[in-house]
């Protein structure tokens, strides 16, 4: 298993393990379903600090915050689907309603979800919040609040919003500040 971790493996390499335990079953934490059937996130926690923006010559502080280590799967995206995700107007409220998701590009269950809206991410994360009692949302580009930029703290987006791909501060679904 510790080679499967290894810095040295190709891409071409870690997309076909990843493609072998899709077809076994992933078994990592994080990228599927818990004994309840909601999504595994797994989160990492960022620690405070200060982040120097050379482009606006600033200096930010951060607050230490969670956010969630893998990209949101197809098989965690297919939980909020299957439980009226779409049909809740409670999860669209303020936002843009979208009538039904994207079919995603990649197939493979433990595939990260790619084909969804930056409206869609937020559906899910009020739905997975509702549904885990928690408080989880997207990161937000605040200074206001002491926080860095998104882009800067999202730089590998894992849901990539579909109808968002101009805008460069792109979110995490779920791979948010969990507060």
């Amino acid at each position: 298993m510790r080679s499967f971790t290894s810095e040295a493996l190709s891409h071409q390499e870690r997309l076909l393990i990843g493609q072998k335990l899709a077809e076994f079953g992933d078994p990592r934490p994080g990228v599927g379903l818990r004994q309840d059937g909601l999504p595994d996130i797994a989160r990492i926690e960022i620690p405070q600090g200060r982040l120097t923006l050379q482009a606006v010559d600033h200096i930010f502080e951060v607050k230490p915050f969670r956010m969630a280590k893998y990209p949101v799967t197809n098989s965690q995206f297919q939980v909020f689907i299957d439980d009226g995700g779409y049909g809740n107007n409670a999860w669209w409220k303020g936002i843009e309603k979208i009538a039904a998701a994207a079919e995603p590009r990649w197939k493979d269950a433990n595939a990260p979800r790619e084909t969804v809206s930056w409206y869609e991410a937020v559906a899910f994360c009020r739905w997975l919040g509702y549904r885990t009692k928690s408080t989880i949302r997207l990161p937000t580009t605040s200074i206001e609040e002491n926080q860095a930029p998104s882009h800067l703290l999202c730089r590998q987006c894992r849901l990539t919003p579909r109808s968002f791909a101009h805008v460069s501060e792109v979110p995490y679904a779920c791979d948010s500040a969990f507060r």
